[in-house]
């Protein structure tokens, strides 16, 4: 899903949503402008079945505790350089062995293979 309508004019930014993964979502996003952008971006993580909170990272960091609001969103801050990409990996704040109630498959790896 578009988190904005992609027209190049501020930061591109999609999401990709799987409630039955441990890592349930994942966006992308692109800066088109030629100057960096700095931006407060809102997921709508509704889809993504998580409550409460969610784990978040950017790119291989490390991943930070974010509350989700009353509408399941949350905002997460971004800086982008200019032409710059970047991609968020949202996580289930629990027990890394489980995915929304059910065993991971293969050994705690989900359907991508990350463990």
């Amino acid at each position: 899903m578009d988190l904005r309508r992609l027209d190049g004019r501020d930061l591109d930014c999609f999401l990709h949503v799987n409630p039955q993964l441990r890592r349930s979502a994942m966006t992308f996003i692109y800066n088109p402008l030629n100057q960096s952008a700095s931006r407060a971006l809102t997921l709508p993580l509704y889809h993504t079945g998580l409550t409460g909170e969610a784990r978040i990272r950017e790119q291989e960091g490390e991943p930070r505790a974010y509350r989700l609001d009353r509408k399941l969103d949350v905002k997460v801050p971004v800086a982008i350089p200019p032409k710059g990409v970047t991609w968020l990996l949202v996580e289930q704040p629990c027990n890394p062995s489980v995915t929304h109630g059910k065993q991971a498959p293969s050994g705690g790896r989900d359907l991508l293979g990350f463990v």
